[in-house]
């Protein structure tokens, strides 16, 4: 049966198309080589051809932050994540391979808030050689605004907040702060809240001997109430100087634990009849903290006078004070009660 006339059609279009295609195959694949090259060079020579392109994460400066705070108003939310916004750019052919996110940068404005509460502000793209910003693609941010507020002269404590243990075997000497007072400006609702300034103290470890520790300290904020307040908004100066930490001195002694010495410590004689049962301290031993304890040789502590028992037919305690030469920096105690048991001459 013969075939008919669109299958010979068909078939003469794929016979003409094959020989087209392998026809001189070599001349044809040399032919566009040339003509992509010839179309890098027309490209390069004339390099202000643009093409676009999407960049992303691009860092967002913010702007206008002290004209925002002349009006009476500061940002307290909203600002913390702006690196990663996208924008699409027209780049110059000439620049098209080697510009990056860092090429481009996007400006958040702060001068365009004129009042408190949730505003939204409009980012703009900052003018660059190397190509042209065409748009944002999350064009707003949303922010929240507070009052703005200054307070001066809030007294740094003496009462750090202790972020460690104490080392052990030691006496902590008082604390030295370097600036006593700070000068705080923020949101008014959390500069009003302020009643106290106190240093996040962390104990020095791995010490020897007497030590002496200075430390850049952080600092926090805290209400009446003990509760520690967020100081991420806040601006904390002294003596015209932007403040982040505070300078502490603190010494360090060890310390060493001697018993009380019983050597002369009752004079005289009870009355007739009656004798000394037995002398007791309370307490009986006494820490002692010194910048050289090995000077404590003996391991004994001394009472500053004696306990009379003259005439004395009764028991009784008596508070003495514990003798404390100049180089003991510290006593557990300074005061120690002795008790005498006096009572009839026993019969052998």
């Amino acid at each position: 049966m013969p075939r008919s006339g669109g299958g010979q059609s068909g078939e003469s279009f794929w016979k003409h198309l094959k020989k087209a295609i392998t026809y001189q195959w070599g001349w044809k694949l040399t032919c566009l080589v040339i003509a992509v090259a010839l179309w890098g060079i027309v490209v390069d020579m004339n390099g202000d051809m643009t093409r676009e392109l999407i960049l992303r994460d691009i860092k967002v400066t913010v702007a206008n932050r002290s004209i925002l705070e002349q009006r009476g108003l500061i940002v307290t939310s909203g600002t913390e994540n702006l690196d990663n916004v996208t924008i699409r750019a027209e780049v110059p052919m000439k620049y098209y391979r080697t510009v990056d996110n860092s090429t481009f940068s996007v400006r958040l404005d702060l001068s365009r808030i004129t009042a408190a509460g949730e505003q939204e502000v409009k980012l703009t793209a900052q003018t660059s050689n190397y190509g042209e910003v065409k748009e944002i693609m999350e064009p707003t941010v949303t922010v929240t605004v507070e009052e703005f507020t200054t307070r001066n002269r809030i007294p740094v404590s003496s009462m750090p907040v202790y972020l460690n243990e104490a080392p052990e075997g030691y006496y902590c000497g008082d604390m030295s702060v370097e600036t006593t007072a700070v000068n705080v400006k923020g949101p008014r609702s959390v500069v009003s809240q302020i009643a106290r300034c106190r240093i996040l103290y962390t104990y020095p470890e791995n010490i020897t001997g007497y030590y002496r520790d200075t430390a850049a300290c952080p600092f926090a904020f805290f209400d009446a109430s003990g509760k520690e307040l967020d100081s991420s908004s806040l601006t904390v100066t002294a003596d015209g100087w932007t403040v982040e930490t505070i300078t502490v001195s603190r010494a360090y002694y060890p310390q060493t634990t001697v018993r009380l010495s019983d050597i002369g410590v009752v004079t005289g004689t009870p009355a007739e009849g009656y004798e000394i049962k037995s002398v007791s301290f309370d307490p009986s031993e006494v820490t002692i903290a010194a910048e050289d304890i090995s000077l404590l040789t003996d391991g004994l502590a001394f009472l500053s006078e004696n306990v009379d028992v003259t005439g004395q037919s009764e028991s009784f305690t008596k508070a003495i004070r514990i003798y404390r030469p100049e180089e003991y920096i510290r006593l557990s105690t300074e005061i120690v009660h002795v008790t005498v048991e006096i009572g009839p001459v026993s019969e052998e």
